[in-house]
């Protein structure tokens, strides 16, 4: 019997403890508390979700903090599996996560700070990552990358990051291919538009998109004003070179005393140390085999001036054999000398000479008896004096030019108007002035003590065609005696 009661009380008690237990919240984990009570635990199920401090939404939810004197393991095969912090209102602020299947199957491994993460790992393509409006990343091959994903509708690209270990590039591309803009080899050689600069300059330029594009780069001065100018230089010890263009209002100096630069190009060579040998240097390299590079100045778009690759000089000419070749008037200020021959297309010497009168070319003139230094047109048949002959286009000219002067050739040959209705002309005849005006005719020998000869000081020359009956014109060897 007494075993019965002792059976029945403990059965009552069970009874009133899981009565207890029942007016627990729900959900809530009970904990022991004495004599058989229990209160509400911190852990709470729901759903198979456990959570310390409140409800869980995850397989385990903490609301408060942890602290641990071991080490925190997370495991998982997929994308997203690992450990996450956030501010309560849904902004991530930690995460720690896991990716399999990475690059050729390796696994990366990733920790984000908000907008900066970091990964390790063979399968990591980027080390670090920047995340905003774009984001940029550290790449394993040693690459600082940025993309803007908003830029004119499509992404733009760009790095700056090491090369196969042979410099450093910087890019900015629409694609992720990368092509690099500016490279900067180990040897510190700088190339632009090109991975492989040339190691004979220091600076190479490569248009790589549009191999039929110009290459160029441009200096501008910072305020673009009107007395402004844009420079670069090339600095030596001991000497400069600059290319400049000048504003349209420069003023500020001038390297040629009373010229303006204004609106100006310029190439220029300053001397910054005084050496015997210092100038300016402009030529083409050497060449064995034909054709050799020229020199070519141009101005309006049209060729003015050329410099053989031989060395000959044309101005205004076609390319000729001759060392100097100008199309054109030549004016020289100074003496000209020369240790060859002179070569005129002309055949005569002709002087300019003041004239009474416009005189036609081939006119015979003589002496103005009533005018210092002047000449006229001959009147008179044998006239002693007789200065020479209206030329048209003298191979040599003397003197100065001017409107009331003629070309008076004296010498050489020269068409000259003849009359012959006297007299025939025969080549070899010696023709003096006729009582025409500024016409010759053939001279009659007179007999003097029986010697047959030509009057002295009217002789023009001699002819060198003949003109048989009329007058005319004909070319004459011009001897005045």
């Amino acid at each position: 019997m007494r075993n019965r009661i002792s059976t029945a009380v403990g059965a009552l008690a069970l009874t009133l403890a899981a009565a207890s237990v029942c007016a627990q919240t729900s959900g809530t984990i009970p904990k022991y508390a004495t004599s058989n009570t229990f209160t509400n635990s911190v852990v709470v199920e729901n759903s198979g979700q456990i959570g310390v401090g409140g409800t869980p939404t995850q397989k385990l939810d903490v609301f408060g903090s942890i602290r641990g004197n071991t080490n925190l393991y997370l495991t998982g095969a997929t994308w997203g599996n690992g450990l996450l912090v956030d501010d309560g209102a849904g902004a991530t602020l930690f995460t720690l996560t896991r990716q399999s299947g990475g690059v050729n199957g390796n696994t990366a491994r990733f920790l984000s700070l908000g907008d900066v993460s970091f990964a390790s790992g063979t399968g990591a393509t980027e080390i670090v990552r920047f995340t905003g409006g774009g984001y940029a990343q550290f790449t394993r091959s040693g690459k600082l990358m940025y993309v803007n994903p908003n830029y004119s509708g499509q992404n733009q690209w760009g790095y700056l990051g090491m090369k196969d270990g042979d410099g450093m590039g910087l890019s900015l591309s629409s694609s992720d291919q990368h092509p690099e803009y500016l490279f900067v080899k180990a040897n510190g050689k700088i190339g632009i538009g090109t991975t492989a600069p040339s190691d004979g300059f220091a600076l190479h330029l490569l248009r790589a998109d549009n191999p039929n594009a110009p290459e160029s780069f441009a200096v501008q001065s910072s305020n673009g004003g009107t007395n402004s100018y844009a420079d670069g230089q090339y600095l030596a010890d001991k000497a400069a070179f600059s290319v400049r263009a000048y504003g349209s209002a420069f003023n500020t100096f001038s390297h040629v005393p009373g010229l303006s630069l204004a609106n100006m190009s310029e190439i220029w060579a300053d001397q910054i140390v005084a050496e015997s040998n210092a100038g300016l240097l402009i030529g083409t390299g050497s060449r064995s085999t034909a054709p050799l590079p020229p020199i070519i100045f141009a101005t309006q778009s049209t060729e003015r001036m050329r410099i053989s690759g031989d060395g000959n000089v044309t101005i205004k000419a076609p390319t000729s054999g001759y060392s100097l070749d100008v199309t054109g008037t030549v004016h020289a200020s100074g003496d000209i000398t020369s240790s060859g021959s002179i070569y005129a297309n002309y055949q005569d010497l002709a002087e300019w000479v003041a004239a009474s009168e416009p005189l036609a070319p081939g006119t015979v003139v003589i002496l103005n008896p009533d005018q210092r230094d002047e000449v006229t047109a001959s009147t008179n048949a044998y006239d002693t004096s007789v200065a020479g002959v209206v030329s048209e286009r003298p191979g040599i000219v003397l003197g100065k030019a001017a409107a009331n002067k003629a070309q008076i050739a004296t010498t050489g040959r020269v068409k000259v108007k003849v009359d012959a209705t006297r007299e025939p002309i025969k080549i070899g005849d010696l023709l003096v002035t006729s009582n025409g005006s500024g016409t010759a005719m053939k001279s009659i020998p007179v007999n003097v003590a029986g010697v047959s000869m030509h009057r002295p000081g009217t002789i023009i020359g001699k002819a060198l065609e003949p003109l048989n009956s009329g007058t005319g014109e004909i070319l004459v060897l011009l001897s005045l005696q």
